[in-house]
């Protein structure tokens, strides 16, 4: 596990003392965010309080590909020479990808 602590810290409240935040990435090269006490070492990062955000793999990108799919079509982009002109490549990449992650998000939320 590699650890990078950062600046940020947490307030005391709770009798359990200050805590900081300490970014780690796991086996898998994932990088999370915990929070530990101040008198913790970084290596107990993975124990600590994980502030990660939702899971990706939870996104359905079946239809997200189905979306940039159609989006290429509706917009004739079926060739790489098409896709270098395509000038608000982006805005579409985006305009697909977005309401699912904001989905994501919302459902952490209970």
């Amino acid at each position: 596990m590699a650890a990078s602590t950062s600046a940020q810290k947490a307030g005391g409240s709770g009798g359990h003392g200050d805590m900081r935040t300490v970014i780690w990435t796991d086996r898998k090269g994932y990088k999370h965010r915990s929070l530990i006490k101040d008198d913790q070492p970084d290596s107990e990062a993975p124990m600590g309080i994980v502030q990660d955000p939702p899971d990706l793999h939870e996104v359905d990108w079946e239809a997200v590909i189905k979306s940039l799919h159609n989006s290429f079509v509706e917009t004739g982009v079926t060739s790489w020479l098409e896709l270098q002109r395509k000038q608000n490549l982006q805005n579409v990449i985006f305009r697909c990808v977005k309401p699912r992650i904001i989905a994501l998000f919302r459902s952490m939320e209970g």
